[in-house]
């Protein structure tokens, strides 16, 4: 995951560029779902401002970075996910998910946050893997679920929550959280009762992001990706030829950029290359060999 800070002044300048009454329009469903304190499942007016979305994430999902279709095809794609499920929300984790914490994740709640279902702040655009298949409705908590009108900023501070959001003016950055063992995800924080560590690992289980066999598709994706950031790497280090080293130096510099996929695994191979370059021969290997396992 990579962080998308944008305020939300200039969030609505994309947003009424791409239709000028968007606003106006959110605010009157708005309105109307509060004054009946409920979603009823009308009137689905994000799906007019997807784009704005998909090019300020570099056309990657939110959650697992993987890189989607552009401007037409894009829209099929994705799904503009609510950070806070709008209609009801699910415990979680729940039998299935196998998961066993020793620290609460909130509990269930039949109306969910119907005063958000047209906040800007509350949106970003994910896979449908990520949002149709895992998030959902669920919205895992370590505090206490907030109340009708809340603001996203009130409601942060007293229901604490468990996922990481990187898009917005309240955007979490990702990196700080999440690291990264070759290709596998893992919390950077060494204490499990800490709250970014307990946010990154619910993050990681949620999204199944460090599970190779419901995920194969990231592995694969990260595998090829650290396999061309090394054999770049090779190429600059090697070569005797000046234009085939600045060749290599630009496409390293655009794997290593945050519209890139996978970027964040990318840049802490390439840490990992100055800080271990033994180590991170041997993951390079590992990649390589998972891609051509997989192909």
């Amino acid at each position: 995951m990579v962080v998308y800070k944008i305020s939300l002044t200039k969030l609505e300048e994309l947003v009424t560029a791409v239709s000028k009454d968007w606003l106006k329009r959110a605010r009157k469903r708005t309105k109307e779902v509060t004054d009946v304190g409920t979603f009823d499942d009308g009137a689905s007016i994000w799906s007019d401002i997807k784009i704005v979305f998909i090019n300020l994430q570099h056309r990657k999902c939110a959650y697992c970075e993987r890189k989607l279709a552009g401007r037409i095809k894009g829209k099929a794609e994705y799904d503009v996910e609510h950070y806070r499920p709008k209609g009801r929300v699910q415990p979680w984790p729940n039998a299935n998910d196998h998961l066993d914490y020793n620290f609460p994740t909130g509990d269930a709640n039949e109306k969910g946050y119907y005063w958000l279902a047209y906040t800007l702040e509350n949106y970003a655009v994910a896979c449908k893997s990520c949002n149709s298949g895992l998030k959902s409705d669920r919205f895992p908590i370590a505090g206490t679920r907030g109340q009708p009108g809340m603001s996203a900023q009130d409601l942060d501070q007293s229901e604490r929550p468990l996922l990481i959001f990187p898009v917005g003016d309240r955007a979490d950055d990702p990196s700080a959280l999440i690291g990264f063992n070759g290709v596998t995800p893992i919390p950077t924080g060494s204490d499990p009762q800490d709250h970014a560590h307990q946010r990154a690992r619910v993050t990681i289980d949620f999204f199944r992001l460090a599970n190779v066999h419901d995920r194969e598709e990231l592995y694969w994706e990260r595998s090829l990706a650290i396999s061309q950031l090394w054999a770049l790497i090779e190429l600059e280090n090697t070569s005797s030829n000046p234009k085939k080293k600045a060749l290599a130096s630009k496409a390293i510099k655009r794997l290593l950029t945050p519209s890139a996929p996978h970027s964040a695994c990318v840049n802490a191979f390439a840490q990992l290359w100055k800080d271990d370059t033994g180590h991170a021969l041997k993951v390079a290997e590992e990649a390589i060999d998972y891609v051509a396992l997989h192909d």
